[in-house]
């Protein structure tokens, strides 16, 4: 059943939806849990700004680095070994950023399929490249789902789904 956030234009999808999703995606198992919100160091996360209909930005899709750098490496096989070396360097490489665009990408499919109104990839941010619309949707969302992702065969990671607010 999804979860309705404050902003009733906006519901949040359930985690099994969002694990079936990305599993789909990149073919393995995804398992995915509802956990506390947990705060992520500052430097260490990526966001992703998705805009409604009317191009205002709607939702925030934010992964710490090790299950950023997972999904994007899972979805080409590329090595886990790669994704320890972007979390050392604390910045995920080109190409584990553009795959991971695209994991954030069919995400959005997400959200219809569960009652919500449609979004569109709008940017990807890392690091302190994160602009102030969407630090301020991080910082104080109207609603919010925040999820344990396991990725078989690769790092776990939190990942945090959150709707702006009006």
């Amino acid at each position: 059943m999804p979860i309705e956030s404050p902003n009733l234009s906006m519901r949040l999808p359930p985690a099994q939806a969002v694990a079936r999703m990305l599993g789909e995606l990149i073919g393995r198992e995804v398992q995915a849990k509802v956990v506390p919100a947990n705060p992520v160091a500052p430097g260490t996360q990526i966001a992703a700004a998705y805009v409604g209909e009317c191009q205002g930005l709607q939702v925030v899709i934010r992964c710490d680095l090790a299950l950023g750098g997972s999904l994007g490496a899972a979805l080409m096989v590329v090595p886990v070994a790669r994704v320890n070396e972007c979390i050392k360097a604390k910045c995920l490489d080109e190409d584990l950023a553009a795959n991971l665009y695209e994991v954030f990408n069919v995400l959005a499919a997400v959200f219809p399929q569960n009652g919500a109104p449609r979004i569109i990839l709008h940017g990807l941010h890392c690091g302190a490249d994160i602009p102030a619309e969407v630090r301020a949707v991080l910082a104080n969302p109207l609603g919010r789902l925040d999820l344990e992702i396991d990725v078989a065969g690769y790092l776990s990671g939190n990942l945090a789904i959150l709707v702006r607010g009006l």
